[in-house]
């Protein structure tokens, strides 16, 4: 039996996949905060969690007018 998942992408969905991501970027972010190694790339996670969250709200703002 094969299963076969499609997913439609649309411009309403693009805030949410942008928050997903930028959530994962903020979770491993901090958990790489851990190790004094790792702060570098934790703190590029987190600007990126931020860019994803900043542009996945805009676009929501510009969809919903």
């Amino acid at each position: 039996m094969q299963l076969r998942y499609q997913f439609k992408f649309s411009r309403q969905s693009l805030p949410s996949m942008l928050g997903l991501m930028g959530n994962g970027a903020f979770f491993l972010g901090s958990v790489l905060f851990l190790w004094e190694s790792l702060t570098k790339l934790g703190t590029w996670l987190f600007i990126l969690g931020s860019l994803c969250m900043l542009i996945g709200s805009a676009n929501s703002f510009i969809v919903r007018r």
